[in-house]
Formats: C-alpha cells, structure tokens, sequence
C-alpha cells in the first residue's frame, strides 16, 4: 500500500466543514466528500477513506484531487454529469398547449396527438418529436390544470374557480342529477373547454 500524504485544509476549512455537515441542508452526497476531506486532512489513507464511507478509493483519489486543483467548493460538489440537454423546452411545450387548445384543421373534428407532433415539426420548432412525447406534455399541463384551476362545486351544476368565480353551468347530460354517473375532473374540464 503506497501512503499518501494528507491534504492541508486552511485555517477555517475544518471549522467550516463540520458545520456544513451538520447543516442537514446539503446533498448527502456532498455531506460524504466533507466526511472524506476531513478524514484525508487528518492523515487516513485512500483505501481507509473509502472503506469507512463505503466508497471506491477511485473516488476517494478524484475527491482528493479536485480538492487540490480546483478548491473546496469544487471537491464538495459533483461535476455536472453528462447527458443530452431536453430537446423540447418551455416554449415549445407552450407552443404545443396553444395549438392543441386551437381550432383543429379543417375536415378534422379535433386534433388527435399524431397531428399535434406533425403540426410541431411543420412549424419547425423541434426535428422530430413522438405523440407519446406531446401526450406526456399534455397530461403533465391538464394534471396542473385540474388541481389548481377549477373545482366542482358537489350537488350543484357549475363549475368554479378555486376564486370563487363561476365561468358558467355543466350541460345537462354531466350535470350530477343526470341520467349518467358522475363525471371525473377530467370530463368536466374537456366539457369547459370543448
């Protein structure tokens, strides 16, 4: 076993990690590399480090490294991880919603999730983009739709804003005295929105 010298931590650093892995705010992940750095500064070797925190000592040496080129900071966080970036962000998402809530095209009686990922490639906005993936995006947006927009008022006809604002009554046929059971938030909303 070859030994290894301990690093120096300045002055503070020691008093500054500890508090740091007592805060209970950070990452455990982070909490483990002050735990290491601590135990490196106080002389333990590689291999000491990595048994007691159930780590590689190809990790212990790359936390030890990172302390020494680029600082503390550095050696307590993870290097961003590799990954492709999304390609479909925020405004395309917004795009989607504004076209999907639009009229659909003419001989159509709605849009169907085939031609909402064909209309998003026409408007070049994205290279490719499966229905699966326009069908996640409008789940995720009725989803948030449903908890914080509306609400049912039980035993009456209306629907309301959690304000207290009431846009207007349900037709008949969703209305709860009905023929029909009573609809979930999800008819009620398409029956607003239709």
């Amino acid at each position: 076993m070859r030994k290894t010298t301990p690093i120096e931590l300045s002055g503070a650093d020691p008093t500054r990690l500890q508090k740091f892995i007592g805060s209970g705010t950070a990452l455990a992940r982070q909490i483990k590399h002050a735990h290491v750095l601590l135990k490196l500064a106080n002389g333990w070797q590689n291999t000491q480090v990595a048994q007691a925190f159930d780590l590689t000592e190809k990790t212990v040496i790359a936390i030890r490294k990172r302390f020494l080129t680029e600082g503390l900071e550095a050696a307590l966080k993870d290097k961003p991880r590799r990954g492709a970036p999304p390609k479909i962000d925020s405004d395309v998402k917004a795009l989607l919603i504004a076209t999907a809530c639009s009229a659909a095209p003419d001989g159509q009686t709605r849009w169907t999730l085939r031609m909402l990922a064909e209309r998003m490639v026409e408007l070049e906005v994205v290279e490719n983009i499966s229905h699966e993936s326009v069908r996640g995006i409008l789940k995720k947006r009725n989803k948030a739709l449903a908890k914080t927009a509306m609400v049912h008022s039980e035993g009456r006809s209306r629907i309301c804003k959690r304000d207290g604002e009431c846009p207007g009554y349900l037709p008949f046929g969703l209305q709860s005295g009905s023929s029909g059971s009573m609809p979930g938030r999800k008819s009620l909303l398409l029956a607003l929105y239709a």
